[in-house]
């Protein structure tokens, strides 16, 4: 037993990332959260599918500044179009429709899960 306690310590330490302390509590630090602004480069932090990871550059990931150039041109373009939102006139659309998918599903697990527990409970 204390054999294997040790492995899956070894394991751990090779193979769990490492944390950056600045990184965890530094308020300038706020990739951790989708949509929000790198404050150097003006990227917008962007959630994609897992499966295509190999796939993702984070050079394609537009600028602040390029979402309002996307955002004006559009509204050029398409000015009989007034009721569209703004995240649809640009190339945030599919990283938005990627997180509200993800979300759905997060609301559709947690409600299964709740239900589980009711019927365990036998209460409706």
């Amino acid at each position: 037993k204390t054999t294997d306690h040790v492995m899956m310590e070894i394991m751990l330490q090779y193979a769990y990332p490492r944390l950056d302390i600045a990184v965890s509590k530094g308020m300038n630090h706020l990739l951790k959260a989708p949509f929000c602004i790198h404050p150097k480069t003006g990227r917008v932090c962007v959630p994609f599918k897992a499966d295509k990871a190999d796939k993702f550059n984070p050079e394609d990931v537009p600028n602040v500044l390029e979402l309002v150039n996307q955002i004006d041109e559009f509204t050029k373009e398409k000015s009989d179009l007034k009721d569209v939102k703004a995240y649809k006139k640009t190339s945030m659309r599919e990283p938005v429709t990627i997180f509200e998918e993800f979300l759905s599903n997060l609301a559709t697990t947690w409600k299964g899960k709740l239900i589980e527990k009711s019927d365990e409970k036998m209460e409706f």
